[in-house]
């Protein structure tokens, strides 16, 4: 601060002081300033922060129909594939639905207490979580959750109804292809004879 500003202020608290209606002027000024910013933080003030808070809504829910019908559609392109298959139908169940993974920034913080009530010590601790999506922005400027992880459902059974369903060697063909392709176990797939 140079010696301008210095003398500056100093007439300022001078006349101030010899004004105590100018006095109480400013002072009450500055309490209302301060009771607005105080204000502000409790009626969205930081809105920034609370859109933070709340899931995402740049991505929709994992797309599960979706996923069945292409996974359906690679294991009926497969299966064409396979010798004595003939004409085929594929259907899938799932066990669990597909899910997305955020980028997340938790905080952790330990507040203790102490306090005395008849003589003896009493000590609480209180934890308190605080956590906040973390978004990143897209080539068009927008705000977009950062997608850490896409979790593909499990699934629960694979069926199959095809022209070879009732030969041995074409079950398990299917069989070692489903197995093995989708980690699946021997008895999470059925196969069966197509009619006509």
């Amino acid at each position: 601060m140079d010696e301008k500003e210095s003398t500056g202020l100093n007439k300022l608290f001078e006349e101030l002081g010899k004004n105590k209606k100018a006095a109480r002027i400013v002072v009450v000024l500055g309490l209302a300033g301060m009771l607005l910013i105080l204000i502000s933080e409790f009626i969205g003030g930081n809105k920034s922060a609370a859109a933070n808070k709340s899931p995402p809504e740049s991505i929709a829910a994992f797309p599960r129909q979706t996923y069945i019908l292409e996974l359906e559609e690679k294991i009926l392109s497969m299966l064409q594939s396979v010798k004595g298959v003939g004409k085929a139908k594929v259907m899938v169940t799932l066990k669990t639905a597909g899910e997305y993974v955020y980028a997340r920034d938790i905080s952790l913080k330990t507040e203790s207490g102490e306090g005395h009530a008849s003589g003896s010590e009493n000590r609480s601790d209180s934890l308190s979580r605080d956590e906040k999506y973390i978004y990143i922005e897209d080539e068009n400027s927008r705000k977009k959750a950062l997608l850490l992880a896409e979790l593909l459902p499990e699934i629960k059974g694979v069926v199959v109804v095809c022209e070879g369903g009732d030969k041995a060697s074409v079950k398990s063909d299917i069989i070692n292809m489903l197995t093995t392709g989708l980690g699946i176990y021997a008895n999470n797939v059925y196969i069966a004879k197509l009619s006509g």
